[in-house]
């Protein structure tokens, strides 16, 4: 029964999504698309947006991020904010996550979550690959950082993270860590992000070090740019220490300013090719 309950929660939370658009308390994105991994296709929902209703000190947020079906996660959380400082309880989305994240997630959104551990955090991995995994605690963050505090009693995890994010002129950076502790044993996870805003191009390198998920140490350079007012071109290249590299390519025709047509294809190795296409709607 809960798994009914969890697996019909996006569809719930994307109801709520569009009452709480309307009126301006909902800020993410909800993509309807089409995904061929070497032949094998299917279409998905995917989601990654937060959704608060309540007075400007005291908030309820309700968030997704990933797609209908075992591959997301879900938020629910308090939030007070001080002025500058938000104080979240319940079941928030982790510092790691929000911090030098994967360009493949805005290029491919459905390929990225088979690699959510490369780049995620430890509590947004173990939801999506373990049964009845799930993290609560509390986050403090502001104005470009956010620490955070996760536990999961079910499997002895507690998990620590930290996220930071500063720009200089033209040049931004940002930093992440966690610590997770299993049962006494503690391993980490890390990656950090300078990017370069080009003025039509924004250009990034990133490292990411994903132990504590049992993933490979992995570089990753991305470029996006418009081509047109309506037309974004983005590329990205990622390359485990050891593996195959993931080259991604996209394509986005901007509706208006809320609704976009995007494509994509990845290429992985030199064997494997994926196809996506998705309608897009920001908020």
């Amino acid at each position: 029964m809960l798994r009914i309950i969890a697996s019909a929660l996006p569809y719930i939370f994307a109801l709520l999504a569009s009452v709480a658009c309307a009126e301006g308390n909902a800020t993410g994105l909800i993509s309807a698309g089409w995904f061929d991994r070497e032949g094998a296709d299917s279409g998905y929902l995917f989601s990654d947006y937060t959704v608060a209703f309540g007075s400007a000190r005291w908030r309820a947020a309700l968030g997704v991020f990933g797609v209908v079906g075992r591959l997301h996660e879900t938020y629910a959380e308090v939030l007070y904010d001080r002025g500058g400082q938000q104080i979240s309880v319940g079941f928030p989305r982790p510092a790691y996550d929000r911090f030098a994240g994967s360009a493949l997630t805005r290029i491919m959104p459905r390929l990225s979550l088979e690699s959510v551990g490369v780049s995620g955090s430890r509590a947004t991995y173990g939801t999506m690959v373990q049964s009845d995994y799930l993290p609560y605690g509390a986050v403090v963050a502001g104005a470009g950082y956010a620490l955070s505090l996760h536990g999961v009693p079910d499997y002895g995890t507690t998990i620590l993270g930290a996220g930071l994010s500063r720009g200089y002129g033209r040049f931004r950076y940002a930093l992440a860590a966690e610590a997770v502790d299993q049962d006494g044993a503690v391993d980490w996870n890390g990656k950090a992000q300078l990017a370069f805003d080009a003025v039509q191009a924004e250009l990034a390198v990133a490292a990411f070090h994903g132990a504590a998920n049992g993933q490979r140490d992995a570089i990753e350079l991305s470029a996006t740019g418009s081509a047109t007012d309506r037309i974004t071109l983005s590329a990205m290249l990622r390359q485990p220490d050891d593996g195959a590299a993931t080259r991604a390519f996209g394509l986005q025709f901007d509706v208006d300013d809320k609704l976009a047509i995007e494509t994509g294809v990845a290429l992985i190795g030199s064997e494997e090719t994926v196809l996506s296409a998705a309608l897009t709607v920001r908020f």
